[in-house]
């Protein structure tokens, strides 16, 4: 595991690319290539966010019949700050990019990303109502001036488990769970 958080971690602490090479050093590595369907579907940004986003397109989803996974790219403008702009991220979701019962990982990033941060989301929105009304999200911040250790380890152990088999919404959800974050800490704090 130790080689494949190195080749994440090496990705995730450069400038944000393009969305093909998000499927390639991301997607195709941890998902596997026959797992990804890319996609081109541009979504209206909420009225709300016209004036902080540019763009909102699903570039891939993920095969699985059971847990629809969009991914999803996020092009926000020069004069948001990123790291404090999690309103942003909600009506995003809520208006935009998930249906009830869809999960997302999205990436947000600039316009101009060169040298700037960039984050990774994966939100999920269950069926039941409170989930469907505030869906759970994690997020990392990606970037040059970030370490990227929990990101990368936490793709990491998505691909460990999805080689090993299992339901992709438990993996997924375990991946990016903060109380599991938490407990790994914990375990390996004692």
């Amino acid at each position: 595991m130790t080689n494949t958080k190195q080749i994440l971690q090496s990705f995730l602490q450069s400038d944000y690319q393009n969305t093909d090479s998000v499927i390639e050093a991301i997607l195709h590595y941890v998902f596997g290539n026959e797992k990804i369907s890319p996609a081109s579907k541009s979504m209206e940004v909420p009225a709300l966010d016209k004036d902080k986003i540019k763009n909102i397109t699903v570039f891939a989803c993920h095969k699985d019949k059971n847990f629809p996974l969009n991914f999803v790219d996020v092009c926000i403008k020069d004069n948001v700050v990123l790291n404090h702009n999690r309103v942003t991220v909600q009506h995003c979701v809520k208006a935009s990019v998930m249906e009830k019962g869809t999960s997302a990982i999205i990436f947000f990033h600039y316009e101009n990303a060169k040298d700037k941060e960039w984050r990774i989301s994966f939100v999920d929105k269950g069926f039941d109502k409170a989930e469907d009304t505030n869906p759970k999200r994690y997020t990392y911040i990606c970037g040059k001036n970030s370490h990227c250790r929990t990101a990368a380890e936490r793709f990491a152990v998505l691909k460990e488990s999805l080689a090993k088999g299992g339901a992709l919404n438990e993996l997924i959800k375990d991946a990016f769970s903060v109380e599991t974050i938490t407990k790994e800490f914990y375990q390996k704090l004692f």
